[in-house]
C-alpha cells in the first residue's frame, strides 16, 4: 500500500513540474521552419547565431488565433525596448512562427499584426514543430539561448506567463 502512495505522490510530483512555464536547463528539440521567402530554416542551424547574452522568443501563433492577436504587438514592442535600451547584456530576436497557415495566410497575418521587419515571420503548415516540442496549441512562447537552452516555456496569453518570460530574459516591467 505505500508503494502504490508513493507512486501516486510521485506521479503527482511529474505532473505539476510538466505543466511548469518556466523551464530549466531543457535543450530545445530541432524543428525546420519556413520564412515568407520560402526559405528553410532550424533552430539548430540559427541559435549558433546568437552571441552570449542573446535571446530568441519563438513565438507560435496562428492567423485565426484570438489571444494571439494581443499577444504579437506586446511582443514586438518588448523587441523594441529592449532594441532602444541598448542593453549590454545582448539582443532579443524575435520569430513569430504561423502554424496551419499556408505561406499567403501568414503573410497577410503578419501584415495585419504590422510585424514588418521588427521579428521574422516564418511558418509551419504541417505542425511539425508543435509535434516535436509537445505543446497543444497557439500562443506558445519559448524563449531560448544559444546553447538550445530553453530558459521559458508558457502556452497561453496571460499575464502570469508574460510576467515569467519577462523575469527569464531579466527584464523589468
Amino acid at each position: 500500500m505505500n508503494q502504490v502512495r508513493n507512486f501516486c505522490f510521485l506521479l503527482g510530483i511529474l505532473t505539476v513540474l510538466s505543466f511548469s512555464s518556466t523551464v530549466s536547463s531543457e535543450e530545445i528539440e530541432n524543428v525546420p521552419l519556413y520564412t515568407l521567402s520560402q526559405e528553410r530554416k532550424t533552430l539548430y542551424n540559427e541559435l549558433p547565431n546568437l552571441g552570449p547574452g542573446d535571446f530568441l522568443i519563438l513565438n507560435f501563433t496562428s492567423s485565426f488565433c484570438i489571444p494571439c492577436k494581443e499577444e504579437v504587438p506586446r511582443l514586438l514592442s518588448l523587441v523594441d525596448t529592449w532594441t532602444r535600451s541598448g542593453r549590454s547584456s545582448g539582443k532579443l530576436v524575435l520569430w513569430i512562427v504561423f502554424l496551419e497557415d499556408t505561406r499567403e495566410s501568414a503573410q497577410a497575418a503578419a501584415k495585419d499584426l504590422k510585424i514588418g521587419n521588427r521579428a521574422e515571420v516564418l511558418y509551419d503548415t504541417l505542425n511539425t514543430s508543435m509535434r516535436r516540442l509537445r505543446f497543444s496549441g497557439t500562443p506558445t512562447s519559448y524563449v531560448v539561448n544559444g546553447d538550445r537552452q530553453i530558459l521559458f516555456k508558457g502556452s497561453g496569453y496571460s499575464e502570469e506567463n508574460w510576467n515569467r518570460m519577462l523575469s527569464a530574459l531579466g527584464a523589468k516591467r
